[in-house]
């Protein structure tokens, strides 16, 4: 039930929303679930799992020429990816000019935001952690963008995956996917983040 509502409220909503008034190619990265599908008449998934009707690949290395698809879309995938950097260029390269890049993600910039995945840690690994996203936070103010991400996560210290975000790599920064998108020259059109909850972007491609 839940799956089946959550395109009717929130941030979901919003961005289909948004979808259906700007009709075109659209693509959706991590896709496994997703019931995008039915709303969208020209989709293409992908996800890093072999599944019926997706693509296989990575965020990463997208397989697909520049400038291929009108939307991108991605909902809480962000903070699963190894090289955050990467995949979000790769999401400049693929959208064709005039495109729009939507993403739903956590936001985990603040040092006393709880990283879900890290709760196999020691209390010294707790307490260095805690202190090196004190100095991301620091850096920021002087244009830093460490884009930081977990040596390991839950699920590969202990081979299982048991709680939400037990996979989470990417301590998602909402200042720092903005400032990545600026600065290769992509307008934000709509910014929302909650200091403990999640951010959504609607980015432009020039």
């Amino acid at each position: 039930v839940r799956r089946k509502n959550i395109w009717t409220k929130g941030d979901f909503k919003f961005a289909l929303d948004f979808i259906k008034a700007h009709p075109g190619k659209l693509l959706e990265i991590g896709a496994a679930g997703s019931r995008l599908r039915e709303f969208v008449h020209d989709y293409v998934g992908l996800d890093r799992h072999p599944m019926e009707g997706l693509v296989q690949g990575t965020w990463e290395r997208l397989p697909f020429p520049d400038n291929s698809f009108d939307i991108l879309f991605s909902s809480q995938t962000l903070q699963m990816i190894h090289d955050p950097r990467r995949a979000l260029e790769e999401s400049m390269r693929v959208v064709k000019p005039g495109g729009f890049i939507i993403i739903i993600a956590p936001n985990l910039e603040r040092p006393w935001s709880t990283v879900p995945s890290t709760r196999f840690y020691s209390r010294f690994q707790h307490v260095k952690l805690f202190f090196m996203r004190v100095l991301d936070s620091l850096g920021h103010l002087f244009g830093a963008m460490p884009f930081r991400v977990l040596p390991q996560n839950y699920v590969e210290a202990q081979g299982v995956f048991e709680r939400p975000d037990d996979d989470l790599k990417y301590i998602t920064s909402a200042y720092e996917v903005a400032w990545l998108f600026r600065k290769h020259g992509f307008r934000i059109i709509e910014r929302k983040s909650y200091i403990a909850g999640g951010i959504r972007f609607i980015f432009q491609k020039p």
